[in-house]
């Protein structure tokens, strides 16, 4: 039961993570596409606005390392989760995977 109970937690776990750091990366890297269209506000209302392709291009950067790095927290997250399963299902001393 504690198995399942902690699969539940860890898979709604890393379907946030998905939904949130795909997404959110994936629209950084686009910023460029769509920065200088009509009516569209790129940036957060009173801090900061992207105006200009550097400043664009800069976003698509940050959202390129903010993609990487969700790959290594995804991946972290799998093992994680393949561990816990391991230790849970299969008794005896646990091994590095």
């Amino acid at each position: 039961m504690l198995f399942l109970f902690l699969k539940f937690v860890l898979g709604t776990a890393s379907f946030v993570l998905v939904s949130v750091l795909g997404p959110l990366s994936l629209g950084f890297i686009a910023v460029p596409l769509y920065y200088d269209q009509p009516d569209v506000f790129v940036g957060i209302t009173g801090v900061v606005q992207v105006e200009t392709l550097p400043d664009a291009l800069g976003v698509a950067v940050v959202g390129f390392l903010l993609l990487v790095v969700s790959l290594h927290v995804f991946n972290l997250a799998a093992r994680l989760s393949g561990r816990i399963a391991k230790a849970l299902l299969a008794p005896g001393d646990l091994r590095p995977v």
